[in-house]
């Protein structure tokens, strides 16, 4: 019997999933979220000002442990894949990720206190690369999920748009409370060890409850896929509509990454504040992102997700450009005031990627009638760590550049513009190219409706 095209109406035993269902597994990007959130936003500051690492080094320190990830994420995916357990295929690794992200997460900050700045950075890059991998083994299995709850196109962004949403909290969360948090624990090193023991907890805490909340969720089956190792790599590579978005989100991914690395440089010698003002414009930012998520959900079934993502980049580019070219004329409501529109921008840049997978997902199995979801996935995540990780590391060294100067030393004016590059430049100009980039990507609404307009290869 044939399998449904993804986008025909969802039939009786293929029901929507309720509210309850849709929550449950949103959780559990609380934690994802702000995994990827608090070592973006602090550690390329924390590294430089507090540790004394120079800004090449503390770059490095943040970027090299994610191309492990490469290695990693794709195997994690295809071992979902197979694994069979009463648990399902992914609930056993997330738990097993679950007691171990929070401890290695709290182990990146707890820095000796040693008198050489090179071993200072060797425990970073050291347990930074064990918690990648501890990320690694809860959020691929996490994120294949989707893909086995159903087979439908509307349905699936359906589904995303409640885990993106989840997404946006865990980045508010994270992104607000750690600026607090080391300055309620103190600052310096001690302050930083405050904020990953406090929010470490809540990973653990969300972790475990997203392990048992998804226990009812529904599994199609499909035979699975026995392509081991990199020939399956391979195949997702193969896939031109999978390679023209994830080349777009790497670049979306880097972009965002920029400016978020350099967010305490730009507060605290751009604007002359501190961590509150970094939560502010956290708030600022991300809570039109919560509420603009359900508005692009909508806006897809008008324009699709092709072009929905790209009305969302080109918002935050142009935010992005106004940050830089206004610079130095601006007043701090007009920061906040761009920064809240670029907001609804990264509402979608959130939501539309991740649901744009799921469809090349499900047109490669009709092609090849196997169970690769984790392949892909796998694949996908490696490529955005390497993004996220890859926006610090131009940053830092961007600020190398730039004669930025490490351990909390008077600037230079020079160093100050570099500060301006990475912060907006360099996003603006990254995000721009990625909509170029996605101008490619043909697998959309209207394809979907045909199975026979199949773009796989």
């Amino acid at each position: 019997m044939p399998e449904p095209t993804v986008s025909e109406p969802l039939s009786v035993a293929e029901s929507r999933l309720s509210h309850r269902q849709l929550a449950g597994y949103g959780l559990g990007s609380i934690a994802s979220a702000m995994f990827n959130t608090v070592p973006a936003l602090v550690m390329l500051f924390f590294l430089t000002q507090t540790l004394g690492v120079s800004p090449a080094w503390a770059g490095a320190a943040m970027f090299l442990p994610k191309l492990w990830d490469v290695f990693t994420d794709p195997m994690m995916g295809f071992l979902s894949d197979r694994t069979r357990s009463r648990w399902g295929r992914r609930r056993p690794w997330m738990l097993l990720g679950a007691f171990t992200l929070p401890v290695a997460f709290v182990m990146v900050f707890s820095v000796p206190e040693y008198a050489q700045w090179q071993s200072r950075f060797a425990w970073v890059m050291a347990w930074y690369l064990v918690a990648a991998t501890c990320f690694t083994v809860y959020v691929v299995p996490y994120v294949s999920m989707p893909a086995e709850m159903t087979d439908n196109y509307h349905e699936r962004t359906r589904i995303l748009s409640w885990r993106m949403a989840f997404v946006v909290v865990g980045i508010m969360l994270g992104g607000a409370l750690a600026p607090l948090l080391i300055e309620q624990g103190g600052g310096g090193i001690a302050g930083h060890r405050f904020m990953a023991l406090v929010l470490g907890s809540l990973m653990f805490m969300v972790m475990l409850l997203t392990f048992f909340a998804t226990a009812q969720l529904p599994r199609k089956s499909w035979q699975r896929s026995e392509t081991a190792g990199w020939q399956a790599v391979a195949i997702a590579l193969r896939n031109r509509p999978f390679k023209v978005l994830m080349l777009a989100y790497l670049l979306m991914m880097v972009g965002a990454n920029s400016l978020l690395a350099t967010v305490p440089f730009y507060v605290a010698h751009r604007l002359s504040s501190g961590g509150e003002l970094v939560t502010l414009l956290f708030l600022c930012h991300l809570l039109p992102s919560l509420i603009s998520i359900p508005l692009w959900n909508r806006w897809s079934r008008v324009v699709g997700k092709q072009q929905g993502l790209m009305a969302g980049v080109a918002i935050y580019a142009l935010g992005c450009v106004a940050l830089y070219f206004a610079d130095g004329v601006m007043s701090l409501a007009l920061v906040v005031a761009i920064v809240t529109l670029m907001g609804t921008g990264m509402g979608a840049i959130q939501l539309y990627p991740f649901a744009m997978v799921p469809d090349v997902i499900a047109l490669d199995r009709r092609a090849s009638g196997l169970n690769r979801e984790g392949l892909f996935t796998g694949v996908w995540i490696a490529n955005e760590k390497i993004g996220i990780a890859a926006g610090a590391f131009i940053a830092a060294l961007v600020l190398e550049v730039f004669g930025f100067l490490e351990g909390g030393a008077e600037q230079s004016q020079q160093a100050l513009q570099g500060v301006q590059v990475a912060f907006a430049l360099l996003p603006a100009l990254l995000l721009f190219l990625s909509m170029a980039v996605l101008k490619a990507y043909s697998l959309d609404r209207e394809l979907l409706r045909s199975p026979r307009s199949n773009p796989i290869t």
